[in-house]
This record gives C-alpha cells, structure tokens and sequence, in this order.
C-alpha cells in the first residue's frame, strides 16, 4: 500500500508524532501529517496490522519529488528496507523512472538520491 497526500501537505500540513516498530523490533517515533494518518485510518487497516508503515522520497521523471508512505512487507521487502531504510530518518530512498517503455522503481541510498535530485533538479 502506498499513497500520497501531496507534497504541500508533506511539507506545511499539521504533523503528529506516531510510534511505530523499526525493522530490528525497537520502537520509534515518526512524525507524519494528519491528513497522511487520518488517510491510513480510512484505508483496510486489517492490512496494516502489525506492519511498518515507512516515508519514501520519491523522484519521478514525470511527476517530480513527491513523498508516499509504504508498508513494510508488502511494498518493500524487509530485507531491503534494513538494508537500504536511512538510518538518521527512517525514510526510503527511491526514484521512478521508464526503461524501453517498462515502468521501473529503484530504492537507493541517500546520498546516490541527493546526487540523482541534483542533476533532476537543475
């Protein structure tokens, strides 16, 4: 499941702080939006039951950065989300992007992103 509540709500809407488990079982804490929590609630919450809920920075080729939310096990394997989550933010990496017609995302470490955010931005 992934979804997002756009970016001006990403970056100015209300925030609240939730605690959710990391991939080695500590709780955290994360800051979200409201608009972002009360969306999960009205999904299929059986779904998330017991599941980690994780922010992705997304580059898009062709809706630019944009910030979506994805549960742990069902849009990221957990092996890679311990492997490649970033461990200052908790936060996933990633870009999107079409190969020969074939729609293709990536998650990448943060500092190849910012690199990739670089060149896309300029």
């Amino acid at each position: 499941m992934s979804f997002s509540v756009g970016i001006l709500d990403a970056l100015f809407g209300e925030k609240i702080t939730i605690e959710i488990p990391d991939c080695f079982g500590n709780i955290v804490t994360r800051s979200v939006s409201r608009k972002w929590f009360e969306k999960l609630l009205n999904e299929d919450c059986r779904s998330t039951a017991g599941k980690q809920v994780a922010k992705v920075h997304m580059l898009d080729a062709g809706s630019g950065y944009r910030v979506l939310f994805w549960l742990v096990g069902d849009d990221v394997d957990e092996f890679t989300a311990c492997r490649l989550r970033d461990p200052d933010s908790g936060a996933f990496y990633a870009i999107h992007y079409f190969e020969q017609d074939e729609s293709k995302t990536e998650i990448i470490d943060r500092e190849n992103w910012e690199f990739a955010r670089g060149k896309f931005m300029s």
